[in-house]
């Protein structure tokens, strides 16, 4: 076993094939061309539900969802029934940098999902996406001090938008500050894993997916950071492996489940200005939803609604408001938001980045009014059946293409936080939305009042080069779950044998293997075991008798 290998697992969010290659063809991404020459390149299958968490987690466990137990950014409903956001210590299985652990091996981990708050790892961690805004975490915790000197954020918020180029500007700093952090440490440290996540682009692209230029000219520049990074470690022993989790597409409608839902029957519901139900998680996570808040509280102090603004206003300027734009006038108000009834619902789209609708079920839900077995099973194949037959208002197409049980997606021990039903809107064409609906159909404009130009859609992006990496190999259907099991077989060391995922193998030339030729697993009891001794020979010894 070589000790001398290195991964770094690079991230850039949002990034695929689509809008990649017409930029490697115009050659403006030497560094992505170079790679794809030189390495070997294929498309990630993004694993249901399509976000960022669930797909980096099954990255970086090596596991399905049913085994991690990351479906959501949200995690059921506390006691106020208002729902919590996942951290770190929702994720019940070991991470890649948790396995390195074991042997004693060195890991630089800055800005990877759902590694909020981070815990004591052999290396040095910054915690990314789901961190509190505003705030640092890192471990050591002392490497806050020198971050926030240099100017670092977690995350492109999207509070901070003003203007298109000021977002523009948002995020290329973002991207070279943490660049410029993440080579400062792997240079501090003798590491044997490092990863980087990017996450610029993909807010870009979720913002404001109609402004081409500068979407191009962030791939740009994320191809000019990959080439110092691999000009800077690229030293005969580093395989280099770049990820995106999902990939964005242009969308025209939003389906709104839980009013569709409403009007067949299984949900109870009011509209109210009081906080929703199932909020945005842009707006529960960042407190923005585009109204002006000092504004819309002060009209609702007043009982002054849209409805009946013109009773208190003298004439002259009611006609003023008449030329102001309607959405800017309706933002104005505080905005409308649906209430579940829970004393008569059976069934709610549980969040906008579930692809989910949850029973509320006796004995699970917090107010749950389904009982187990027969009853439940019976309401499951209803709503898989009315999906099925659910048609476009306005085409008269399906608006799905194809619904799971949770079981046929999901297996392990936390399956029972899936979802109960998981459904794919026809090519993802339609936004799926929890909230009131903006139109007088479920089926509205996707640029209503709270415009959405993209959304996330499957394949990802898969890239790897290095030593004994064979050159233009082309590789397809990768699941999530295959990178933490190939970086574990690069290094040289056991898999555990509860991994979900396979060795790429198919991207090594000449059959020259970094480990055996099938690789070795390990039980999880014996891991454990290693993980209770830190005493570096013992585990050596326990290694040897793998290899």
């Amino acid at each position: 076993m070589n000790f001398n290998k290195r991964i770094m697992l690079i991230g850039i969010d949002g990034v695929n094939f689509e809008l990649l290659n017409p930029l490697i063809m115009n050659k403006r991404l030497p560094h992505f061309q170079q790679i794809m020459t030189h390495g070997s390149s294929g498309s990630i299958d993004s694993i249901l539900p399509i976000h960022s968490a669930t797909s980096w987690v099954s990255m970086l466990t090596g596991k399905n969802p049913g085994k991690h137990g990351i479906y959501d950014f949200f995690d059921g409903f506390d006691s106020k029934n208002k729902r919590r956001i996942i951290d770190k210590s929702n994720i019940k299985s070991r991470t890649v940098w948790q396995y390195l652990d074991l042997f004693n091996m060195k890991s630089v981990v800055v800005n990877l999902p759902v590694t909020y708050p981070p815990s004591p790892l052999n290396g040095i961690m910054v915690s990314g996406m789901l961190t509190p805004p505003n705030q640092l975490c890192t471990y050591p915790c002392h490497l806050n001090k020198s971050l926030k000197a240099d100017g670092y954020k977690i995350d492109l918020f999207h509070e901070v938008f003003d203007t298109e180029s000021t977002y523009y500007e948002q995020a290329v700093h973002i991207m070279s500050t943490r660049h410029q952090v993440f080579t400062k440490m792997l240079s501090d440290i003798d590491w044997d894993f490092a990863a980087i996540d990017f996450t610029s682009i993909s807010r870009f692209q979720q913002k404001l997916w109609y402004d081409i230029s500068s979407i191009e000219n962030l791939y740009v520049k994320a191809d000019e950071l990959l080439g110092e990074l691999i000009d800077e470690f690229d030293d005969g022993n580093t395989t280099f492996i770049i990820v995106s989790d999902h990939g964005y597409k242009s969308v025209e409608k939003k389906f709104f489940v839980n009013e569709w839902l409403w009007e067949s029957g299984y949900l109870s519901r009011y509209i109210s200005t009081q906080e929703a139900t199932i909020p945005n998680f842009w707006t529960e996570k960042f407190g923005h939803n585009g109204h002006n808040k000092k504004l819309a509280r002060l009209l609702a102090e007043a009982k002054i609604t849209k409805d009946n603004i013109s009773k208190f206003l003298p004439d002259f300027l009611v006609e003023t408001l008449k030329t102001i734009s309607p959405d800017r006038l309706l933002k104005a108000f505080p905005r409308e938001n649906l209430i579940i009834d829970w004393n008569d619902t059976r069934a709610y789209y549980s969040s906008e980045y579930s692809q989910g609708i949850r029973i509320n079920l006796k004995g699970r839900e917090p107010n749950g009014i389904v009982n187990p077995g027969f009853e439940y099973e019976r309401l499951r194949d209803d709503i898989i059946r009315e999906l099925y037959r659910l048609r476009d208002p306005m085409t008269f197409q399906n608006v799905i293409d194809v619904v799971y049980r949770r079981e046929e997606l999901f297996h392990g021990d936390c399956l029972d936080l899936a979802p109960d039903v998981i459904f794919v809107p026809r090519n993802y064409d339609y936004v799926l939305k929890p909230s009131k609906r903006t139109s007088r159909s479920f089926i509205g404009n996707a640029k209503d009042l709270y415009p959405i130009y993209s959304a996330q859609c499957p394949n990802g992006l898969f890239m790897i080069y290095g030593p004994d990496i064979s050159h233009g190999a082309n590789i397809n259907h990768i699941a999530p779950y295959d990178i933490t099991p190939t970086i574990l077989d690069f290094l040289g060391l056991p898999l555990p044998k509860d991994l979900d995922g396979k060795v790429l193998r198919e991207v090594l030339a000449n059959n020259e293997y970094f480990a055996p030729d099938e690789p070795v697993t390990v039980p999880i009891s014996e891991l454990s075991d290693m993980d209770r001794d830190r005493n570096f020979e013992r585990t050596n010894a326990m290694i040897s008798q793998f290899m």
